[in-house]
């Protein structure tokens, strides 16, 4: 009589057979669903208003962006965030802070694995800081400034694009610098966030320059998404918090 196969034999085959059709299916997902991307930040002015948990407005708070290794991201994506322009809020407690997209900001290549598990780059991310008197109060991801706020329509707002590019200048130094590199802290490694940034900074600069050539006006009306957002402060705490209320 013929021998019987032991089972650990059944198992090992059946465990060779699913793993080579395993991988035989990730490598076609990657093949089928990998694509290249891009894409930039809505263009949005943000109408934010900030309050202790009992209600009360909170005049001076502070917004600073930064990366997410906590460097300073002057003019991108809040462009209106300059060095000597400090964004606060008033004695209502109210900032108002703008968005300026002049084109594809960001960008990449990414695939999702078995057709289910998105792996690849993402939009760079960006750190929403909240202070009061120096002290952090409060932070947020920049995208999750829209998140859960009211969306109040449309809005057109003047823009001064020579202003605009000439404190760029003065964040990221010479136009020659802003044309030929994008590592802004000069640590020798370009972020995501750095690239959006020069992405942003250079096409603002290209379209200052055509509009001077042809001799068409630097100050334009633009169209801004208008957000609208409350956020709740624990003004007595000098750590960080989420403002997601």
């Amino acid at each position: 009589m013929p021998s019987k196969i032991p089972p650990v034999w059944w198992f090992l085959v059946l465990f060779v057979v699913t793993s080579a059709l395993l991988v035989g299916l990730a490598g076609l997902s990657i093949i089928c669903t990998t694509h290249n991307w891009d894409g930039g930040f809505e263009q949005a002015e943000y109408r934010l208003t900030f309050s202790d948990r009992a209600g009360r407005p909170l005049e001076g708070v502070e917004l600073l962006v930064t990366d997410s290794a906590g460097n300073p991201c002057p003019a991108y994506p809040i462009s209106d965030c300059l060095p000597g322009n400090p964004l606060r809020s008033d004695v209502n407690g109210q900032l108002v802070c703008r968005h300026v997209r002049f084109g594809l900001e960001f960008g990449g290549r990414a695939y999702r694995l078995l057709w289910v598990i998105p792996i690849g780059e993402t939009a760079p991310a960006f750190r929403c800081r909240f202070l009061l008197r120096g002290e952090e109060v409060g932070a947020c991801d920049y995208r999750d400034l829209a998140l859960g706020a009211n969306r109040a329509g449309d809005v057109l707002q003047s823009w001064n694009l020579e202003h605009y590019v000439s404190e760029v200048e003065k964040a990221w130094g010479l136009q020659q610098d802003l044309l030929a590199g994008k590592d802004h802290n000069r640590d020798g490694n370009v972020s995501p966030a750095e690239r959006a940034a020069w992405n942003a900074l250079v096409d603002a600069y290209g379209e200052y320059r055509d509009r001077k050539q042809r001799g068409l006006p630097l100050t334009e009306d633009r169209r801004f998404r208008v957000v609208q957002r409350n956020i709740v402060l624990d003004s007595e705490s000098a750590t960080a918090g989420e403002t997601a209320h």
